[in-house]
């Protein structure tokens, strides 16, 4: 046992798995002992404390940790302390809380709760037990697959919202986005937005989380997340559709569709399955080149240009230009 703050007056007594709190803003500090959790919903919570002055009454409250308009208020319970400052309380629970919650305890020597729960120090003078939870888990929530050069967010779910939350991508930590609403309970929401430029291939996720409540286990997930390629979009137009064998004309190619990956690589472009000329995009040409061609073949051609693909960019083909090839 140990006082944590002279004037806080908070005593958070651990005995093996039971939880004890006492934080009364008066000068008496009782020393209040919680039967060990996690309870059931329907049931009656045993409470056995000390240090309260003979025949002085006790006040308790008990709150659902999440929702903050939960407080189950006894004021001048019936048991008030005995000769040597002793006392006992049994709370029913009575289904008042849900399933997964962390609930919290407060005590004063006064007939009424004696400190207010909107003041700042309210967080310092907590201690916790589960309600119907006696392991707790925690889940990664993510796509199996990404594709390169999209943002991807990852939920981390668990049975309570009080507690540490540790994502790690390939074993660096993924800030957590505070700011965000849970999306289907109180109880373990947080949100992680991975980055776009991950790299393609196979990624370690592994999220680590300490609960709040004393005696609660450290626990822990993994998952894994492939990136895939990004799809750009190829273009080609030409200067002519109708020419001469022996003609010179321009073909323009323009690689779109991403800003986060490098628009280089290889070009063919083919008259049918006949390679017509092969070209390198280069960082400087931005996405777009234009180089001159001349068709040999004559009768209506299909021109076609396709992309070969990088390491981060899938292959794609344009449609099928026609030309008019005459002698």
């Amino acid at each position: 046992m140990k006082t944590v703050a002279r004037w806080a007056l908070a005593l958070v007594v651990p005995l093996g798995g039971v939880v004890a709190v006492a934080a009364p803003a008066s000068a008496v500090t009782p020393q209040i002992y919680v039967t060990d959790g996690p309870y059931t919903r329907d049931q009656s919570v045993a409470i056995l404390g000390v240090g309260c002055p003979t025949g002085a009454p006790v006040s308790v409250d008990v709150w659902d940790t999440a929702k903050p308009a939960s407080h189950v208020a006894r004021n001048a319970i019936a048991t008030a302390a005995g000769s040597n400052g002793a006392f006992g309380y049994s709370f029913d629970l009575d289904n008042q809380f849900d399933a997964g919650a962390q609930v919290g305890f407060y005590f004063s020597c006064t007939a009424t709760l004696d400190w207010s729960w909107d003041s700042a120090s309210a967080s310092t003078r907590t201690t916790y037990e589960w309600i119907s939870v006696s392991s707790p888990h925690a889940e990664i929530i993510a796509p199996a697959t990404a594709t390169y050069g999209l943002s991807r967010d990852v939920w981390v779910s668990n049975d309570a919202v009080l507690g540490n939350v540790v994502l790690t991508l390939d074993g660096a930590p993924v800030p957590a986005d505070l700011t965000a609403p849970e999306p289907t309970s109180h109880y373990g929401a947080w949100l992680f937005h991975l980055p776009a430029g991950l790299s393609v291939g196979t990624h370690a996720l592994h999220v680590t989380w300490t609960p709040q409540a004393p005696g609660s286990p450290t626990v822990t997930d993994d998952a894994t997340l492939r990136i895939t390629r990004l799809r750009p979009r190829l273009s080609l137009s030409l200067s002519d559709r109708t020419v001469r064998r022996t003609q010179w004309f321009s073909a323009r190619v323009r690689l779109s569709g991403t800003r986060i990956a490098p628009r280089t690589g290889t070009v063919v472009i083919k008259d049918g399955t006949r390679v017509v000329i092969r070209f390198t995009l280069r960082a400087s040409d931005a996405g777009t080149r234009s180089v001159r061609i001349r068709l040999s073949r004559l009768g209506t051609r299909n021109v076609t240009a396709t992309y070969l693909g990088s390491a981060r960019l899938t292959s794609v083909r344009t449609p099928v230009i026609t030309v008019r090839v005459r002698r």
